[in-house]
């Protein structure tokens, strides 16, 4: 299944990819935000019956977004992401975690506050319980988290999260 899965998440990035090329149709080259943005419309199509599937190709293609500055983007599609793997893989599955980790550090960006940040320490305690959450999403998380508590004063609490 695992395998299976692999296999269609790199099927349909290698589709995004083929899409970019500009001779296949003579149509103008588009921009890769734009690319990815329909990219995600595609995945609800491709991957109606496969939420898990859905959630991965959303969380990388905001991330994606996030890499291309285009956060507002990034933010709805992480949104979704978050959605799919809570409803699907539950609260507490890696999957969960690393969309959850993007879906917040896209809203500190947005609206740094106290919710936010308090989303950041239930974030950390679940990631602390998982140990299969890959070590990049606590980091990044970790350092989204220390910024947002500096910027809400709570210079102690920030330097403990770096």
């Amino acid at each position: 299944a695992e395998q299976q899965r692999a296999e269609e998440v790199k099927d349909f990035i290698s589709e995004i990819f083929r899409q970019a090329n500009a001779y296949q149709d003579g149509s103008p080259r588009l921009p890769a935000t734009e690319l990815l943005a329909r990219a995600d419309q595609r995945i609800d199509q491709s991957f109606a019956q496969r939420p898990e599937v859905r959630a991965e190709l959303r969380l990388l293609v905001a991330e994606s977004l996030q890499s291309l500055q285009d956060n507002a983007r990034a933010a709805v599609i992480a949104a979704k992401a978050l959605a799919d793997a809570q409803r699907t893989l539950g609260p507490d599955h890696p999957r969960t975690l690393a969309a959850a980790s993007v879906h917040l550090n896209l809203r500190y960006l947005k609206e740094p506050n106290e919710t936010v940040y308090a989303g950041y320490q239930d974030l950390l305690a679940r990631m602390r319980r998982v140990r299969e959450v890959d070590p990049a999403y606590q980091v990044h998380a970790l350092q989204y988290a220390a910024g947002l508590a500096m910027a809400l004063e709570k210079n102690d609490e920030a330097e403990s999260l770096y």
